[in-house]
């Protein structure tokens, strides 16, 4: 239960929390605490997560139900290895200035790790989001000798120079369409959507080489974008000599040689789309638009880069050494609940008293879980139980991340400076912090970072004593060796 992270999918913990227990009263429940055993984290992050976890799920309200079984033992082969817990607090100016030193601190994190032994795929970074995990892979890719992997990052339409081609293939298929007057182009330019006033500065940018100039000839509706270097005339010409001349003439040498890895994948998947296909514009943007922008630049499983990706697809995995970045996840008060109008008796009551029986209510409700509806009476209960499941969808996602990390786990929080103290004080909060319930807790409100354990080298398998209640490979030959002998000599 605590591992259920999936609620947007529409899982409910709450079946297995609750509704098996009384469907199979006799089901045994597993909390006999000597088989509660982790088996992958070494002693010192073990025992972290056993009081952070305890503190937090009861300071949320969690503890009885879901997280009194949060305590874990320590695995006999890993009680004599230490691990090394830190949790430092950056001032919080601001939350771009906050990700910025959070970014730089990670990449001295890294340098540290690689230092003491790690390998680069021993390490992984866990963000909350896609738009993070983007911040910090592109200040990986500027660190000379350190790779990346990630799923978001492999794919082949982020690449600005395949972006640009995209966008200049969009601009040929419109000009090919048939019907397509100089009245009609007007008034599509009059209606240009944010993307397509993205893709036309960024061409603008790279033709006029000024930035205001672009962007004010981007917003300026008369000005087109030239593809006579493309398409010359009537001459016939392939889709793939059309991408060889967009990049050649509307891509910057610099951005080439930087995402030519991105760039060839694209092209060989142009290749691949003509041999099945044909050569067709028009088609071959429609494919992109359905599966092209999915396809990812191939990498080796055996690659050895930092991992970065979200909690989520972390499910399962574990690292020798874990970075939380932007540890800083919030419970929204204000989001909108879906209540299911079946539960609202009260409401029902108030159209009875009020003789609207009459009124039919849909399904569901739209209900935005803030303080004034959460005190009324026909939404309450409701609303309370929307906010605990919250609560604990946001503490399930903190244990997947805390507990991924095997020898290491360090996490980054931002510190709230004089200024936002000040204005929170001022201001009625709507939203809730699990750093401003971890922090007190871990820095006593008085210093900057938490540690626990201590800073190693990279400890392997061979360097741990062997468990005698486990079976090694070379204790497993042995025995086999005495009992063939054994029987052997019985035989004689």
């Amino acid at each position: 239960i605590k591992q259920s992270i999936y609620r947007f999918r529409n899982s409910d913990p709450h079946l297995l929390g609750n509704e098996v227990e009384k469907s199979f009263g006799s089901y045994k429940k597993g909390d006999c605490q000597s088989k509660n055993v982790n088996w992958r984290s070494y002693k010192d992050i073990v025992e972290f997560n056993n009081d952070v976890f305890e503190y937090l799920a009861k300071e949320l309200g969690l503890y009885d139900e879901f997280y009194s079984n949060v305590h874990q033992d320590v695995s006999t082969k890993h009680k004599e290895t230490p691990g090394y817990v830190r949790y430092e607090l950056l001032e919080e100016e601001s939350e771009a200035k906050f990700k910025e030193q959070a970014t730089a601190k990670t990449i001295d994190t890294i340098k540290d790790m690689l230092n003491r032994g790690y390998e680069q795929r021993d390490i992984a970074i866990l963000v909350n989001t896609n738009t993070e995990g983007e911040q910090i892979i592109k200040a990986l890719l500027q660190e000379e000798g350190i790779n990346v992997v990630s799923e978001e990052s492999l794919l082949i339409g982020t690449s600005s120079a395949v972006s640009t081609v995209i966008t200049l293939l969009n601009a040929i298929d419109r000009t090919a369409q048939p019907g397509t007057s100089a009245e009609t182009e007007k008034k599509r330019k009059e209606k240009l959507t944010p993307k397509e006033l993205l893709f036309r500065y960024q061409y603008l940018l790279f033709t006029e080489g000024d930035s205001a100039r672009a962007f004010q000839k981007a917003l300026d509706n008369t000005s087109d974008i030239d593809l006579s270097k493309v398409i010359k005339g009537d001459e016939p010409v392939t889709l793939d000599v059309i991408v060889d001349r967009i990049l050649k003439h509307f891509v910057g040498p610099k951005t080439l040689d930087e995402e030519m890895t991105f760039v060839l994948a694209f092209k060989d998947l142009v290749a691949d789309y003509m041999e099945t296909f044909g050569s067709n514009v028009h088609f071959f943007l429609k494919w992109w638009n359905k599966v092209g922008y999915r396809r990812t630049v191939s990498s080796p499983s055996d690659i050895n880069a930092i991992q970065v990706m979200t909690i989520h697809k972390s499910k399962g995995l574990e690292f020798q050494g874990v970075i939380i970045p932007f540890c800083d996840w919030k419970i929204d008060r204000d989001s909108i609940e879906w209540i299911e109008t079946d539960e609202l008796n009260e409401l029902k009551q108030f159209f009875k008293e009020e003789g609207k029986e009459q009124v039919k209510l849909p399904p569901i409700l739209p209900i935005t879980r803030n303080e004034l509806n959460t005190s009324l009476t026909e939404f309450s209960e409701s609303l309370k139980k929307c906010e605990r499941d919250a609560k604990m969808d946001i503490l399930n996602k903190m244990y997947v991340a805390f507990t991924r990390a095997k020898q290491e786990l360090v996490m980054f929080a931002a510190a709230k400076t004089k200024a936002a103290k000040t204005k929170a004080a001022k201001t009625e909060a709507k939203e809730q912090n699990l750093r401003e319930l971890l922090t007190p807790y871990l820095t006593g409100g008085n210093k900057d970072v938490y540690e626990r354990g201590c800073k190693t080298d990279k400890v392997t398998e061979s360097d741990k004593k062997p468990d005698d209640n486990e079976i090694t490979p070379k204790k497993h030959i042995l025995e086999h060796t005495q009992i063939i002998q054994t029987i052997r000599d019985n035989e004689k």
